[in-house]
């Protein structure tokens, strides 16, 4: 081989291992931009994922919250998670000034700087808001020994009190809270044992023009469309009757309406918004006023009983803004029942 030769054999050969060194460096680069590429593609997929996996989390919750929750007529709340209702020993929402209820097993916070609380009976708290001698009260228990009549309630009350006077039943009204369990056997009992008194009350002449020639025990007739209407159900029973009695107070007296605002049923919670409207009346000493009376009423189902939950608001609107109202949602966001 002359030199000639040889030099164009290494040229070649140069040229060659330059190619194939550049066409390897080339995919070595390629293949390491490439796989840094894919993994900043994978990390914005995964982030991307997990944003709208959050997303998507979230409604979720929202509409769980909304399925589970009341509407709340009287607050500035949205929804009431009825959830809340019900809390655990291993609850992590019990605070310090939450108090635990043994008997009745509940939490509430006390607030005495807002309400002074008592335990007191249902025919106390309405001989306190109707007066001792009101024919109302003697219709509606009248034995006033009966289990109805002594059912314990826990009393949260709030001022000032309003001193009533006119052609209405309440002699007095103020803000309050009113907790009561009763157990089921204890409510099919008193419904047994103690029927609504009709026949010493100025109610009987109203029953008697529904009832005709059809009955001669207004109490009886009473008893048995209640317990028609709802049979086995002991929520509708309590209301059913308490609409009934409201109804045939509305018909006694001109200068008082009465009015279903709003009815809901989330699970195991009964929520309604009933709006007093005391017409014509003289409020502590000042005539000629109308009053409203909002009432928020709770009926809660557990295992064994029913928890009612009672809130009070007189007001000289229809919709309360006074502080007392600021005050029950605070008080109603806490209130929890103790289960195992």
């Amino acid at each position: 081989m002359n030199i000639r030769e040889h030099l164009q054999n290494s040229v070649i050969s140069v040229v060659v291992s330059i190619v194939i060194a550049t066409i390897v460096l080339t995919f070595g680069a390629m293949d390491y931009f490439h796989s840094q590429q894919m993994e900043i593609n994978n990390k914005r997929y995964s982030n991307d994922l997990k944003i709208q996996k959050d997303a998507y989390e979230t409604k979720i919750k929202e509409l769980n919250k909304t399925l589970a929750s009341i509407k709340r007529k009287l607050s500035t709340d949205d929804c009431f998670d009825i959830r809340s209702l019900f809390v655990d020993s291993r609850s992590d929402i019990i605070s310090e000034d939450m108090k635990f209820f043994s008997n009745d097993l509940f939490y509430a916070p006390y607030y005495p700087e807002r309400f002074k609380y008592s335990n007191t009976t249902a025919i106390k708290l309405n001989e306190e808001i109707m007066g001792k001698k009101s024919a109302y009260i003697e219709m509606l228990y009248g034995n006033r020994s009966s289990l109805v009549a002594q059912a314990e309630i826990h009393l949260w009350k709030g001022g000032p009190v309003k001193k009533v006077q006119g052609n209405v039943p309440i002699k007095q009204t103020f803000p309050y809270i009113a907790v009561q369990r009763e157990a089921y056997d204890s409510i099919r009992q008193s419904i047994a044992e103690s029927k609504p008194n009709f026949d010493d009350s100025p109610f009987l002449e109203i029953l008697t023009k529904e009832c005709g020639n059809k009955c001669s025990d207004s109490n009886t007739y009473f008893s048995k469309k209640i317990e028609k209407n709802f049979y086995f159900d002991t929520i509708g029973s309590i209301l059913t009757g308490r609409m009934a009695l409201n109804s045939i107070l509305t018909m006694s007296y001109p200068d008082i309406y009465v009015q279903l605002v709003d009815i809901q049923k989330v699970k195991n919670v009964l929520y309604l918004v009933i709006l007093w409207q005391l017409k014509n009346i003289t409020v502590d000493n000042v005539e000629g006023i109308t009053l409203f009376v909002n009432q928020e009423l709770f009926f809660i189902s557990t295992r064994d009983s029913i928890y009612t939950v009672v809130i009070n608001l007189p007001s000289d609107n229809p919709t309360p803004k006074e502080k007392y109202a600021a005050y029950v949602n605070e008080w109603l966001n806490k209130f929890s029942i103790y289960y195992e």
